[in-house]
This record gives C-alpha cells, sequence and structure tokens, in this order.
C-alpha cells in the first residue's frame, strides 16, 4: 500500500468503529480506547489522517491506530487496510 491508496482511508471511519466520535470543529472527538479515560481526550483530524490523545498521548496515523487497536505489527495493519480499499498489500 502506497502513501495515496494510504491517504484514500477515513481515519474518522475507521477510529469510529471502535470509538463513538462527535464533530468538534474541524476535529472528531472521543474517549481514548487506550487508556480508559472517562473524559473525551482523544482528537482525530481527518484533514491529516491523524490522531492525539491528550491523556495518555497516543498519536499517529491509521496505521498505528489499528496496529494500537489490535496489538498488531505494522505490516499486518496495512495488509487489513488494504483489504479494506480493495488493494493487494
Amino acid at each position: 500500500m502506497n502513501s495515496e491508496e494510504l491517504q484514500r482511508i477515513d481515519i474518522v471511519e475507521v477510529v469510529g468503529e471502535t470509538v463513538t466520535l462527535r464533530k468538534s470543529g474541524r476535529h472528531w472527538v472521543g474517549t481514548c480506547p487506550f487508556h480508559g479515560g472517562r473524559v473525551q481526550d482523544f482528537n482525530v483530524c481527518k484533514e491529516t489522517g491523524r490522531f492525539y490523545c491528550f491523556g495518555c498521548h497516543s498519536k499517529g496515523n491509521v496505521v498505528d491506530f489499528v496496529t494500537m487497536r489490535d496489538g498488531i505489527d505494522a505490516e499486518s495493519a496495512m495488509q487489513i487496510l488494504s483489504r479494506r480499499l480493495g488493494v493487494q498489500p
């Protein structure tokens, strides 16, 4: 999967499968799935394709999110995301 294909993946959609997100200005916010907080300190930016938690400081792109969420390596996360797009990893 190249960077163009990676940019086609909607990070809000992927994160939204795990986290209940609500729109807040240009970003989406919700509770962090990584540290179990109760405050909506988890921020997702669709424009940049990045996420950040102000509580535990987890951050990254959609590959990083899938890696952390599923407890897998980056190569396996890329395969999952490639299948999602219908392209060869």
